[in-house]
């Protein structure tokens, strides 16, 4: 939507621009009727798609309501009945990780580490060279979707009152 109104010049901030009540004073401002026609079906759309979101979220709690992780999901902070329904949607079964690396690098957030020459001939005599190894970053094959969830999680925990706030303003 908004990209029809900037294309015309037409600046438009915030989201009053989606608005029911404020349609008509927005539509007013596009002169050419094409375009005009083109935002209404947009609008119409629009509206479709927020009938169809809401339908959608409700059968998805209630679908999340059946599990048993529900209820430990929501206590951890931050992670909303939304959050906590696709966690479940995407983990489908939490067993599959044995440990809690994997279910790190399954998420994204596992750290990938390189070494070479691990061992060194020293006075003929093969040792373990004291070389660290170097951290390259965090893994690149993952779920993108889990990870957006776990990141959104903290990023909302960073920015809203409460204990992860003040130890991130710490650190």
């Amino acid at each position: 939507m908004k990209a029809i109104y900037r294309s015309w010049g037409i600046p438009c901030t915030g989201k009053q621009v989606y608005a029911e009540r404020y349609r008509s004073e927005w539509l007013g401002k596009i002169q050419e009727a094409g375009v005009r026609r083109r935002a209404e079906l947009y609008y119409q759309q629009f509206d479709a798609l927020r009938t169809l979101r809401q339908q959608v979220r409700r059968e998805l709690l209630t679908e999340a309501h059946k599990h048993d992780a529900w209820k430990l999901l929501r206590a951890i902070p931050f992670i909303g009945p939304i959050r906590a329904a696709v966690l479940i949607a995407l983990m489908q079964t939490p067993h599959q990780f044995r440990i809690k690396r994997q279910l790190w690098t399954y998420s994204g957030f596992g750290i990938e580490t390189h070494s070479s020459a691990e061992q060194r001939f020293i006075d003929g005599e093969l040792r373990r060279a004291k070389k660290p190894v170097s951290i390259r970053g965090l893994n690149r094959n993952h779920n993108h979707d889990l990870k957006n969830l776990f990141k959104g999680a903290a990023t909302v925990a960073s920015v809203k009152a409460g204990p992860f706030k003040d130890f991130m303003m710490r650190w």
